[in-house]
């Protein structure tokens, strides 16, 4: 079994979210920058991400694998 890195990002954002689009590209900025940052996650693959509300914003949680695990969360799901 790997190791799993967790990260937790917040991202302020205003009460709707207008743009999804844009809410990925900044979780895949993060991404790549955690990744430049963190030197053990060289041959990481990010294998899970969890997101949440927070008082204005959302809370962004980046799960890294290194091996061929399956996604680990077993948080509660969003309610649509």
């Amino acid at each position: 079994m790997s190791a799993t890195h967790t990260f937790s990002l917040f991202l302020p954002a205003p009460e709707k979210i207008i743009s999804a689009t844009l809410l990925l590209m900044k979780i895949r900025s993060q991404v790549e920058e955690i990744k430049i940052t963190h030197p053990e996650l060289k041959n990481s693959r990010l294998i899970n991400v969890g997101m949440y509300r927070a008082k204005g914003g959302i809370l962004v949680k980046l799960y890294f694998s290194q091996g061929e695990e399956q996604a680990l969360a077993t948080e509660k799901r969003a309610e649509f």
